[in-house]
């Protein structure tokens, strides 16, 4: 009996110590278990923020490159724009240049012509000249022709000066209303330059007109290009 009662405390002394053992390696199990579910949890819901971070910056990556080329086209457009508008303004300011050189040349004839027609010569001239016949000793019989316009077209005179001089201008500008004008002085008849030094009056205005217009227009086109 004593062999036994030894035996069996042995045994019940193994056993409680076993439990005890297994009870204390199935709670740090438990616990182990536990703490590998809670980072995994955190892993996944890290994994999900990674996956959502990576989402939006591929979109974003795709509206960059998508804006990159949409720059790029529009840059291409606006070169092609300057590009063309560069080159219409270099044609306008050519055709500007033109247009305000023939303007000057038009204008200078009409001045000089002016200049004649308005001197102390043309005036006596016109005075002289309304007398029928008296300084060109024609005879008053002669209706073939009007004697005072006549004597007002001779040469060196200065209706003929003034004719010469818008002629030349007309020519050299290729102007067609100064050849007009030009026309219209040396056709005058003598009493009626008044109304041929307003017509060039008005066109001296008009030309002026059109070189401040023209001269607008450039600013505006320095200014907007």
């Amino acid at each position: 009996q004593g062999i036994l009662k030894d035996m069996y405390e042995t045994f019940a002394t193994d056993l409680e110590s076993a439990t005890q053992a297994e009870a204390t390696s199935n709670k740090n199990f438990e616990a182990f278990i536990a703490e590998k579910t809670t980072e995994l949890k955190e892993d996944q819901a890290d994994k999900e923020k990674k996956e959502g971070e990576k989402a939006e910056a591929e979109q974003r990556l795709a509206d960059t490159q998508n804006m990159y080329d949409d720059t790029v086209a529009q840059k291409d457009a606006d070169i092609k724009f300057f590009d063309v508008t560069k080159a219409a303004c270099e044609e306008k300011h050519e055709e500007w240049t033109t247009r305000s050189s023939l303007r000057e040349e038009e204008l200078a004839g009409i001045s000089k012509a002016m200049e004649i027609l308005t001197s102390d010569e043309a005036r006596e001239l016109f005075a002289s000249a309304i007398k029928e016949g008296k300084e060109t000793g024609m005879d008053n019989r002669d209706t073939g022709r009007d004697i005072a316009s006549s004597f007002l077209q001779l040469d060196g005179t200065p209706v003929a000066r003034a004719y010469a001089t818008m002629k030349s201008a007309a020519t050299h500008s290729h102007s067609f209303r100064l050849a007009a004008l030009a026309l219209e002085v040396r056709s005058a008849k003598a009493g009626h330059f008044e109304k041929v030094l307003m017509a060039i009056d008005n066109m001296i205005g008009m030309l002026k007109r059109e070189d401040d217009a023209d001269i607008a227009k450039h600013d505006q086109c320095k200014d907007e290009y």
